[in-house]
């Protein structure tokens, strides 16, 4: 005869937890208000229980050694309980508790361990190269499910190349088996060093880089239309008979402005379809975007003031009788310089509060913004000096007799040109101090911060060059008869444009070393483990 589960820890009935599921068969009610079920595990794994068969009410728990619930289902009436848990080794208490009458119960338990991950050796491979992931790569098993049935689900996509799954790209949230790997169907293609995105005799106005995608204005031969590119296919985001220009790009986000016949409004692209952000009879311009949120300086009629989208709705942020401009943005944080009727002060919105972070009788100008991080330039009497305000404290980092402009900031980070007479200068401050990164009487211009890596176009041999700092050196980049010009970073990957002649190019590098993506891999029980890929590229 089956022994009868105690009616607490102390008494409860041992049982064996296995891979092969099991059934338990008893009965709950009256003066037998609980039943104990004792089990231990030697090592972790997936545990699933389901108590059926009700004629009454029965709830169903899980403990620790100690009597701490860890899980519980306490469903209504003669409904299913079930419970799933991943546990430790250790020992654990099953508890089925009657809530009214008398009721036989099936408990039906079942164990399974999770997938493991035993080969992650990562990949070394070249620049614009592919090649292949098999088992002697990566390979998850698993005691009780074979490799169709262990599915990695993609969680970060990696950043300098593309993951391809039977020749497609993928991207996170995609799935693949370890069946997949097993027969090489996944791949990474590596970025190329350098890529021509375009090549033309007509005019590009402006482009922006976030990460490997590349947003720009060109002129289609009537009128400017945006273009996005991956680092690999471009696509072209407007059509139309107007103007679209400006663009700003953040992820696959894109924002610009764009004329529709009447005045300038704001328009989003969230990489799949675009939305029109502003329809009135104003100017709205200068659009700058953070993820999925978006500022722009809009007239209403009077002044410029500045509006604010979060990905669903717009606020205006200002309300005055005097010009709000240049707004900046990162996350929720946002940065600009508006009018107080004498000169322009720099003011910040962090998400609730609009705060002034200067009050005198200078000119403050330029914001630029990196999470609660902003500097910007203002006139001190005698020439422009720089002021970084960490989101509590403001300081003064420069101060000196030449003027100090275009500041760029990452982080902590800033980088700016120092002019004296026709001298031009790149300065960096790294958090605590400022270096002169270059000595030459060459010009300098654009200098653009991405963490501690910097980019700046200077000349050479009467030529414009691009010069990039990669927190240790300075390395010329360009050494050719075009006009490198405009340089953007955004990591380790560089846009610029090259002009020759009548001939237009944006040029694309990119100049990481390493990659990586991360995953989770599950079984069909219930059982999951994570990890992520490193991939050496050279």
């Amino acid at each position: 005869m089956a022994q009868d589960p105690g009616n607490r820890r102390g008494t409860a009935q041992p049982i064996r937890i296995s891979t092969q599921p099991q059934v338990l068969v008893d009965s709950i009610g009256g003066r037998d208000k609980f039943d104990f079920y004792r089990f231990k595990l030697n090592r972790p794994g997936n545990i699933r229980a389901a108590l059926n068969g009700l004629k009454t009410n029965a709830d169903l728990a899980l403990t620790n050694a100690r009597g701490k619930i860890l899980h519980q289902s306490n469903r209504p009436g003669k409904r299913k309980e079930l419970l799933t848990a991943e546990l430790n080794r250790g020992t654990y208490y099953l508890r089925v508790r009657g809530r009214g009458g008398n009721t036989r119960y099936r408990l039906r338990l079942g164990f399974n361990t999770p997938p493991r991950l035993a080969i992650n050796t990562g990949m070394a491979i070249g620049k614009g190269k592919t090649a292949s992931f098999g088992q002697r790569l990566l390979r998850v098993t698993d005691r009780e499910q074979d490799a169709k049935k262990l599915v990695y689900t993609l969680t970060n996509q990696p950043q300098n190349g593309r993951l391809q799954l039977n020749g497609k790209a993928i991207a996170a949230g995609s799935q693949f088996s370890q069946e997949d790997v097993d027969k090489g169907r996944l791949k990474y293609k590596s970025l190329p060093d350098r890529t021509r995105l375009v090549r033309t005799s007509r005019e590009i106005r402006s482009f922006e880089v976030s990460g490997s995608n590349i947003v720009w204005a060109a002129s289609d031969g009537n009128d400017f239309e945006i273009y996005h590119s991956d680092g690999n296919t471009t696509t072209q985001l407007t059509n139309n008979e107007f103007d679209d220009f400006a663009p700003k790009i953040s992820g696959s986000n894109v924002v610009w402005q764009g004329f529709d016949g009447n005045d300038y409004e704001i328009f989003f692209h969230n990489g799949s379809s675009t939305i029109q952000l502003t329809n009135n009879g104003f100017d709205d311009i200068a659009p700058q975007i953070s993820g999925s949120n978006v500022v722009w300086s809009g007239f209403d009629g009077n002044d410029y003031e500045i509006f604010y989208f979060n990905g669903s709705s717009t606020t205006q942020l200002t309300n005055n009788g005097a010009d709000d401009a240049s707004p900046q943005i990162s996350g929720s944080n946002v940065v600009w310089a508006g009018f107080d009727g004498n000169d322009y002060e720099i003011y910040r919105y962090d998400g609730s509060t609009i705060v002034p972070l200067t009050n005198n009788n200078q000119n403050d100008f330029s914001p630029q913004i990196s999470g609660s991080n902003t500097v910007w330039t203002s006139f001190d009497g005698k020439d422009f000096e720089l002021f970084f305000n960490n989101g509590i404290n403001t300081v003064q980092l420069t101060d000196n007799n030449r003027n100090d402009v275009s500041p760029h900031i990452s982080g902590n980070n800033i980088v700016w040109l120092g002019t004296e007479g026709v001298k031009q200068e790149i300065y960096y401050y790294n958090g605590s101090s400022i270096e002169q990164l270059t000595s030459s009487a060459t010009t300098k211009l654009s200098p653009i911060i991405s963490g501690s890596s910097i980019v700046w176009q200077g000349f050479s041999n009467g030529n414009s060059e691009i010069y990039y700092y990669n927190g240790s050196g300075i390395e010329q980049l360009t050494n050719n008869r075009a006009g490198d010009v405009l340089p953007k970073m955004s990591g380790p990957n560089l846009v610029w444009q090259s002009q020759q002649g009548n001939t237009n190019e944006l040029i694309y590098r990119n100049l990481a070393t390493t990659d990586s993506f991360s995953f989770v891999v599950a079984d069909r029980a219930g059982g999951k483990t994570d990890g992520t890929v490193n991939i050496t590229i050279g």
